[in-house]
């Protein structure tokens, strides 16, 4: 999905710019929640190779 321009607003009316402003505002809602689930995983993801690196004694990525 993308977000729909704003036009001036002669060219439009409040109703469709209500429209406009509401579906905007769900996009906004859904990147969000998509950024916020990337940074869980990422922080999961490097929990995890800590994890792994410290039971094979590990440091610095050098064995």
């Amino acid at each position: 999905m993308t977000k729909k321009k704003r036009f001036a607003k002669k060219a439009i009316d409040e109703k469709e710019m209500a429209e406009i402003r509401a579906h905007n505002k769900i996009i906004d809602e859904k990147e969000k929640a998509l950024k916020a689930k990337h940074q869980e995983m990422w922080e999961k993801k490097k929990t995890m190779v800590k994890k792994w690196k410290e039971k094979r004694g590990i440091e610095n990525g050098n064995s």
